[in-house]
């Protein structure tokens, strides 16, 4: 059996804004990665660097519509896919991020566990840069 990270949050923001911010590889960079070698367009192949973490990645993107994007990149010993879907509502969206998929045990649950951290940073950062243009992976003391 097989289980899924999952985070959702209210983002005040339009759909084009927040997709811009997560297709566009210099918005990206202002609130998620470091470096991103491209844009993201389906059937693209993008690499993802986080100095703070010394960590990088490829990542596949699978598709992107007005409201979703699904990539697939590696978590451990094994690739996984990320969708992020987002539902707009009359002020407000709901960004909804889910990654498949896990082993239903004690190490698939410490996966998510990481994932979910790691996701929901993700929505809290985009709040930050999309409300007040800051960049909460940067050191403010460099």
């Amino acid at each position: 059996m097989r289980i899924s990270a999952k985070v959702q949050n209210r983002v005040h923001a339009s759909r084009e804004a927040i997709m811009d911010c997560i297709i566009n590889k210099d918005k990206l960079c202002n609130f998620f990665v470091s470096h991103s070698s491209s844009d993201l367009s389906s059937g693209a192949k993008v690499h993802w660097k986080w100095e703070d973490y010394n960590a990088e990645t490829d990542v596949e993107v699978v598709s992107i519509s007005p409201e979703q994007i699904v990539f697939k990149w590696p978590n451990i010993e094994k690739i996984t896919t990320v969708t992020i879907t987002i539902k707009e509502f009359e002020d407000y969206c709901d960004v909804i991020i889910t990654e498949d998929d896990f082993l239903l045990n004690e190490e698939g649950a410490k996966q998510i566990m990481n994932q979910c951290q790691g996701w929901t940073d993700f929505i809290c950062s985009l709040k930050a840069y999309l409300y007040c243009d800051i960049n909460l992976r940067k050191d403010p003391r460099k």
